[in-house]
C-alpha cells in the first residue's frame, strides 16, 4: 500500500516522550512525505485516537510548541473504511523570515475494519513503548 501514516517514539525521559507523525505517499508516481515531532507528557492523545478509529468518527490534535500542531482527523464511510485526515500545521522563525506549512491530505477510505481492532489496542498503550517503535494507523506490520 503506497498511503501510510506512522508514528514513531523518538525519546523520553522522566517527564516526556518526542513522536515523529508522518504521512507518506506517491503523489504523480514520486513519493511524497510530510511529519512532524511532538512532544507528549502521558497517553491520553493515544487513547484518544484509538477510540476515534473504532467508532469511526473522531479526531485528535497532537500539540507542539509555538502553535505547531498535527491534527488526526477519522472517518468512516458506509462499507466501514476509514479515512484519515492528517493536517500539519508549523511555524518556525529561522533569523528574520518566518517559514510556515500549513497541508492537510487524506488517505482515503483505505483502512479496513479487519485491521482496525489490532491497531487500535497496540495504539491505547503506544506511550509506553520503547524508544524507537513504530506504529502504522493505515495497516498492520507483519
Amino acid at each position: 500500500m503506497d498511503t501510510n501514516i506512522t508514528i514513531k517514539k523518538v525519546w523520553e525521559d522522566d517527564f516526556c516522550a518526542e513522536f515523529n507523525i508522518k504521512f507518506q505517499s506517491k503523489v504523480n508516481f514520486e513519493s511524497f512525505s510530510v511529519s512532524g515531532n511532538f512532544y507528549l507528557s502521558e497517553g491520553k492523545d493515544f487513547e484518544q485516537l484509538s477510540k476515534a478509529l473504532i467508532e469511526g468518527i473522531g479526531d485528535v490534535v497532537f500539540k507542539g510548541v509555538d502553535g505547531n500542531f498535527c491534527k488526526l482527523k477519522i472517518s468512516e464511510n458506509v462499507r466501514g473504511l476509514k479515512n484519515i485526515n492528517y493536517h500539519l500545521f508549523t511555524k518556525e522563525q529561522n533569523y528574520d523570515t518566518e517559514d510556515c506549512l500549513d497541508i492537510s491530505i487524506n488517505t482515503g477510505y483505505i483502512v479496513e475494519p479487519a485491521i482496525v481492532d489490532k491497531i487500535a489496542t497496540r495504539l491505547k498503550a503506544f506511550y509506553n513503548e520503547p524508544e524507537g517503535c513504530k506504529i502504522s494507523l493505515v495497516h498492520t506490520e507483519e
